[in-house]
């Protein structure tokens, strides 16, 4: 499956989500609300992934970025919107709603878009979960927060290279 147009003819190739990590909060207990992150009831980071609809290859992480301040739409927006070109756009689940260059589910134009988006969403969550099957990842990040950007983007090499060895994952495919 390739990259597939919406009604106004706009390309779309990639999708976004946003994954969060656990931290250990050095400001220690209770976790200050800037830390917070409602996936796991505790400090954490979140990176910003984009996969590829056509190959499924991972395309984009950015971040660290705190968890309590900054939604996954408010990411898209700081960096990834603004590397799009003219008339492409992304697919994204509802975290990213409310932004012109973002396909929903909401938006989607017909039953075969919407299962067409269903799919490429779900295949980003399995990418989403074979990130995380690293420990490093999985759980709670105990070493300065500084270090964990290096780490991610290991762990996000690590499983790119095992896709093109036709390894991880892969419970979707196109």
């Amino acid at each position: 499956m390739g990259p597939f147009r919406s009604n106004n003819h706009k390309t779309t190739k990639v999708t976004f989500d946003g994954t969060d990590c656990r931290v250990y909060e050095v400001d220690g207990w209770p976790v200050r609300k800037i830390w917070y992150s409602h996936k796991f009831a505790a400090a954490g980071v979140r990176y910003e992934v984009g996969v590829c609809i056509a190959t499924g290859e991972i395309v984009w992480i950015n971040g660290p970025f705190k968890c309590g301040t900054w939604p996954d739409i408010n990411i898209y927006r700081l960096k990834a919107k603004k590397s799009l070109s003219a008339g492409e756009m992304v697919v994204a689940d509802k975290g990213y709603r409310g932004d012109p260059t973002v396909r929903t589910k909401y938006s989607a134009v017909s039953k075969t878009d919407q299962r067409a988006m269903k799919k490429a969403l779900t295949r980003h969550e399995n990418v989403n979960a074979d990130l995380k099957s690293f420990g490093v990842l999985s759980q709670q990040f105990r070493h300065p927060i500084h270090k964990h950007r290096t780490c991610f983007s290991a762990v996000a090499i690590s499983v790119q290279l095992a896709y093109n060895r036709g390894g991880m994952n892969r419970k979707v495919s196109f």
